[in-house]
């Protein structure tokens, strides 16, 4: 992609400032070149910045049991990753669960804090749940952060 810039004549010792904003579709280098197109009697000038864009991303996974029986402790390991190449900051999980299962906060969706979560970094966080009645009950976790 190009953009450009027409300043017409530049007076001798001057300069021009051109400040732009562009936003990142995915993570790797950006090189911007800057070319003056030269002058009538040759001079010309060019300068080069190379950006390093990362972004952080999350994934989940969540360990439990196959059975449980009622009334007794369900313990699950919920896993939060980022594979990303830039920390994700203020991370929480948000694990919703079906009547039939319940936590001591009495509460049936829960925000855990996770903190913030490195490139490459990953971190356990244990949650233990009781099963109140029989069936087929599910657990659902999502990770959010900034």
């Amino acid at each position: 992609n190009t953009l450009i810039w027409n300043f017409g004549p530049l007076p001798p010792a001057q300069a021009v400032a051109v400040e732009f904003a562009c936003q990142a579709t995915q993570g790797g280098v950006v090189a911007n070149n800057c070319a003056e197109a030269g002058t009538p009697d040759g001079l010309r000038a060019e300068a080069c910045a190379s950006t390093q864009i990362v972004a952080g991303s999350l994934s989940v996974d969540k360990r439990g049991p196959e059975s449980a029986i009622v009334g007794a402790p369900v313990n699950f390991e919920i896993v939060v990753s980022n594979p990303g190449t830039a920390p994700v900051l203020n991370v929480r999980l948000i694990d919703e669960f079906d009547a039939g299962l319940s936590h001591t906060s009495g509460q049936n969706a829960l925000q855990l804090p996770v903190g913030n979560v490195g490139p490459g970094e990953s971190k356990l966080v244990p949650l233990t749940l009781t099963a109140t009645a029989p069936g087929r009950l599910c657990n659902r976790v999502r990770a959010e952060g900034e």
